[in-house]
């Protein structure tokens, strides 16, 4: 079958927007044209870009990013040997010499008998630029969320939640009891002792867990006789299991945020517990995700704490904006903190704002539903 549409993809570590381009214009294009580098070549960027196209025809010329010369003699090279009738150009990749060069290229030395259209979606746009007509076409494709972290080149992993029903009611209950009836230092104090048994290292005690004395005076009555969790339904769940005791060490905050936005998020596009890994890396790490969503092509990633996290909230930050630089520039971290006794300082809250990370602290949450709050956020970025 002849190929008679090309498009043209400026490869670079945003690979978000060429692969919502891709998939915009995909009734456009039978065949793809990566211009890439060095750079791109080595980190598989291509690759990312691919895994959300099914199985597209393509070709890949690598250039100097720095030179344009290089670039117009390695198009005018691939276009002496190849012919389209119509050619789409996303100059939204790249570098700026990239993508200068390539829309003076296509712009004044087309390739003979091509009808050339060239692109723009500008940074936070839900639009594309037409750069010959200067119009404006909406972006209409939504990525759903494992999508759009394969598109960043990583791939995430969702478990299913077992007993989904009765942990939302569990953490609704214990999010109430924490916020609005001041009653987190029995559930500080139970978070605690369960994180004795947390981890794949106290596995062996875990499996001990309901032989403890402490079992029984700190952890299960507590929770039936303080935290007023209702004994049938607590039996529901096996302390023995690192699910349950994650569940009970801040884990509820987690479920509790996801059963809330869900309310707001459309199914597919959010998620608990994401486990996500670089696909281009054998080595890579995991890393975990307590809570992410994708709203208009934008990916937000929630972080949960409780307690007292005065001494590490530096780290949890660092951390979560090294997390938030894997998945692109508009990617959003939040950090959720359920801090009542120890107030986040100025100086924490200065860093956060450096690392352009969106605080979201206990006295906010005592004055507007978790739900409000990030509806306004999103309003207002829309």
């Amino acid at each position: 079958m002849t190929k008679s549409k090309l498009a043209v993809i400026l490869l670079s570590d945003q690979t978000v927007p060429n692969a919502l381009f891709l998939k915009d214009f995909e009734n456009s294009w039978d065949k793809i044209l990566f211009v890439g580098t060095n750079k791109t070549k080595e980190n598989n960027i291509g690759n990312a870009v691919l895994s959300v196209l099914d199985n597209p025809d393509y070709d890949e010329i690598i250039v100097d990013e720095n030179k344009t010369q290089n670039i117009n003699e390695k198009l005018n090279e691939y276009f002496s040997k190849n012919h389209f009738s119509n050619i789409l150009v996303n100059i939204t990749g790249g570098t700026k010499i990239m993508a200068l060069a390539a829309y003076y290229y296509f712009k004044n030395n087309p390739p003979l008998n091509s009808k050339i259209k060239i692109y723009y979606l500008p940074i936070k746009a839900a639009y594309y630029i037409d750069l010959d007509t200067n119009e404006s076409i909406k972006q209409n494709y939504e990525f759903n969320l494992p999508d759009y972290i394969k598109a960043t080149g990583n791939i995430a992993t969702i478990d299913s939640i077992e007993n989904e029903e009765l942990k939302s009611k569990i953490a609704s209950h214990l999010f109430d009891l924490y916020v609005y009836k001041n009653n987190y230092e029995i559930i500080d104090k139970i978070t605690a002792t369960l994180r004795n048994y947390r981890g794949s290292n106290n596995k062996p005690l875990r499996k001990k867990i309901y032989e403890q004395a402490e079992y029984e005076t700190e952890i299960k009555n507590p929770l039936i006789n303080q935290c007023q969790i209702n004994e049938q339904d607590l039996a529901k769940f096996d302390f023995r299991s690192e699910d349950t005791v994650d569940f009970f060490t801040g884990g509820w905050l987690e479920f509790y945020t996801y059963n809330e936005l869900k309310q707001i998020i459309q199914e597919g596009q959010i998620a608990t517990n994401v486990k996500i890994k670089n696909l281009s890396k054998e080595e890579s790490v995991e890393n975990e995700l307590d809570v992410a969503f994708v709203f208009k092509n934008e990916l937000h990633i929630i972080e949960c704490k409780t307690g007292d996290v005065k001494e590490i909230l530096n780290d949890v930050m660092y951390k979560a904006a090294q997390i938030r630089s894997s998945f692109g520039l508009t990617a959003k971290s939040h950090l959720l903190i359920l801090n009542p006794s120890k107030a986040i300082s100025d100086s924490q809250k200065k860093r956060a704002k450096l690392y352009n990370i969106d605080l979201i602290d206990y006295e906010t949450l005592k004055a507007l539903p978790l739900k409000t709050i990030f509806e306004k956020k999103l309003n207002k970025s829309s």
